[in-house]
């Protein structure tokens, strides 16, 4: 009877542990340690591959504004590196923040989708508190918007100057950046106060340049396909590894591996820049050297001060003006007498007003510039000019431009319409004066041409007229200029109702013949090398590529170093929480494998395994039987749980193993597993 109780006991010691779950595991554990081992080192590698992911998902941000003539506009870009390639960058659509769109910019109706607040900052020179809440404040709402709070202070905050700021005294200007200075260091952004800065229209076009080219994928070692933009639905992508005015060794000339660029005609507002690669090495004082992924680019780049579609409809009120017989005469008015004004020189980088603006002789616009002096009407203070390029009906007072901080004489006139298609064609070619001569034929607006076999993209403003009309860039001069024709017939009451909300739609009947005119005959470039752009190749985005790539974005950004009194991780909240979910994830996995490694090693030294160890005795056991005889010694640290207790370190007495001679079960602590 004790001896039954006793098998009992011992066989539902057995039967607890076998059929437990940690028996279990150990099996399973045995049988495929292996297998266990290599998937928790893939669990691992998967982690971390889901990291890299994460953190590859949430970009950088750029921000980049146009302090330009006619506004203020701002531009940003999310950035993410690719390796081996150049930054992926795409543009932020206005509607990710449309609540925060301030009213101007809610309501036009423009060829762009842009950010921007009027009129230009040059009108705050002398108003501070105007400039921060009316100019930049709205903007920075609408960033604070679109780029997540966490990353606000690792993200750069780029101001350029274009030729509303260049327009101004030098001591205008000093005085205004201080203001803007002060103002965008007070923003939520990454700013140093270099960062704000007049650029020259040189900078405009090379910037232009390295948009246009990495768009087209002309940019060596990496010609990509850019991605779909949420602003045009097609690729905003681009990249500049870094701007650089000097040559090295180390450098690939891309003429010199038979690279292929196209070229850049970017029209402005105020100036037009040119830039491409020519087929000879410009002269020195011509040359601008761009390195971009060690590939250097000899650039020849001029720019055509007041050759802008604003200029140039302001030159023609010039025109209008004055006689021919006084060009270059005083800009003194006398009433009642014709009115006298000389362009002369505005200064600027490279070689300040263009050397056509400065000729306006007698040429095709003769007639019409006679026929169409000043009129007075009934305020003696104000003329009144009839312009051949305004629609019938028409009637508006204009105010004239500022040229180097110099208001004219007289400021404003009064525009009246009296349209006429051929003399608004002469008016344009007066104004583009494609025959002024040069140092050095072939010449361009009177500035020497270098021959180039490139194809060139005729961007910003030659789009702008384009799409005003709904033509395709693919659409030829003609067919722009019979839209025009159709267009510029109807009454101006007409237009006012159907397309008065357009900026400035009083303006595009002389913008055809003006733009076609620099096309066909101004800037000495064949037709068939000239394709309209696309209106996605910004110079902002070289800008942003440029100076982003300079200054560390999507490279870690230590803010504790650009931002003085702020604390913070160098690659920013978001990217910090990256990692740390990146390492909370391998040490999980780290602490998994080692549970596997250390069960796998243990799992042989279980009671069980140790009961059915014939280390007792070298007499066969066949079928033990268990007896109240003897003690088996079982290890502390095998615990086997008998009706709640663990076996005592002695053993349990009372079990002897019976069949045959009897013999203590001796187990030593110390068995090797």
């Amino acid at each position: 009877m004790h001896t039954a109780n006793a098998e009992s006991t011992a066989a539902r010691i057995h039967r607890a542990y076998d059929k437990g779950w940690w028996s279990g595991l150990q099996s399973l554990v045995k049988r495929n340690r292996v297998a266990l081992t290599v998937l928790a080192a893939l669990a691992i590698l998967l982690l971390g591959y889901s990291a890299k992911a994460l953190l590859a998902s949430t970009p950088d941000y750029m921000l980049v504004i146009d302090s330009g003539s006619t506004g203020t506009r701002l531009y940003a870009y999310t950035w993410r590196e690719r390796r081996g390639k150049l930054p992926l960058l795409e543009a932020v659509s206005i509607r990710a923040a449309r609540h925060k769109l301030p009213r101007r910019a809610a309501g036009d109706r423009r060829a762009y989708e842009r950010l921007e607040t009027e009129p230009g900052l040059d009108h705050y020179v002398d108003d501070p508190q105007g400039l921060q809440q009316r100019a930049l404040h709205p903007l920075l709402e609408w960033a604070e918007a679109v780029v997540p709070r966490q990353q606000w202070r690792q993200t750069p905050l780029f101001l350029f100057g274009t030729a509303g700021l260049r327009k101004l005294a030098p001591e205008a200007q000093e005085r205004l950046m201080t203001h803007i200075q002060g103002a965008l260091a007070d923003s939520a952004f990454r700013f140093e106060p270099s960062w704000a800065r007049v650029i020259s229209g040189v900078d405009e076009g090379i910037f232009g340049w390295i948009a246009l080219n990495y768009l087209t994928g002309h940019l060596a070692p990496h010609p990509l396909t850019a991605p779909k933009s949420p602003l045009t639905d097609e690729a905003v992508a681009a990249a500049a590894d870094q701007l650089s005015s000097s040559g090295s060794a180390s450098r690939v000339r891309a003429a010199e591996h038979g690279l292929e660029t196209v070229g850049a005609l970017d029209l402005g507002g105020s100036s037009l820049e040119v830039s491409f690669v020519p087929s000879e090495r410009p002269a020195a004082d011509a040359e601008v050297n761009v390195t971009i992924m060690g590939v250097q680019y000899s650039l020849y780049t001029y720019v055509h001060h007041h050759y802008g579609l604003n200029d140039a409809f302001d030159r023609s009120v010039t025109l209008l003006l004055t006689r021919p017989s006084h060009f270059g005469g005083s800009e003194a008015v006398q009433q009642g007498q014709p009115l006298r004004f000389g362009l002369g020189n505005s200064g600027g980088s490279p070689g300040g007003l263009g050397i056509a603006a400065q000729r306006h002789r007698a040429g095709p616009g003769r007639q019409v510039l006679e026929a169409a002096g000043p009129e007075w009407i009934s305020d003696p203070d104000l003329p009144a000019l009839h312009h051949p390029c305004l629609f019938e009906g028409y009637d508006k007072s204009y105010r004239r431009m500022d040229y180097n901080g110099v208001a004219p004489d007289p400021p404003v006139v009064r525009l009246l319409g009296r349209p006429d298609w051929d003399a608004c064609a002469k008016l344009a070619a007066a104004v583009v004066n494609a025959s002024a001569p040069c140092s050095k034929p072939p010449c361009a607006l009177g500035t020497p041409q270098l021959a180039t076999s490139n194809k060139f993209y005729a961007l910003t403003g030659f789009f702008v007229v384009y799409h005003f009309f709904g033509l395709q860039p693919s659409a030829g001069l003609a067919e722009l200029e019979n839209a025009a024709r159709q267009f510029c017939a109807t009454p101006w009451p007409v237009i006012n109702a159907t397309r008065g909300r357009e900026i400035h739609v009083d303006r595009y009947c002389f913008r055809v013949p003006y733009v076609t005119k620099l096309l066909r005959e101004g800037l000495g470039v064949p037709e068939s090398q000239i394709q309209i752009g696309s209106g996605r190749e910004g110079w902002t985005l070289g800008a942003a590529l440029a100076e982003g790539s300079r200054v560390g974005v999507g490279q870690g950004i230590d803010i504790s170093k650009s931002q003085a009194g702020i604390q913070g991780w160098g690659w920013g909240l978001g990217r910090s929480l990256g990692w740390l979910i990146w390492i909370c994830a391998a040490a999980f996995s780290a602490v998994w494998l080692g549970l596997l490694l250390y069960t796998t090693s243990w799992q042989t030294c279980s009671p069980g395994r140790l009961l059915n160890r014939k280390t007792y005795d070298s007499s066969p056991l066949s079928s033990p039987t268990l007896a109240s005889a003897a003690s088996v010694n079982v290890p502390i640290a095998a615990k086997v749980y008998h009706g709640g207790a663990p076996i005592p370190s002695g053993g349990y007495p009372g079990l002897l193993l019976a069949n045959g001679p009897s013999r203590a079960l001796s187990m030593p602590s110390d068995v090797d597993c």
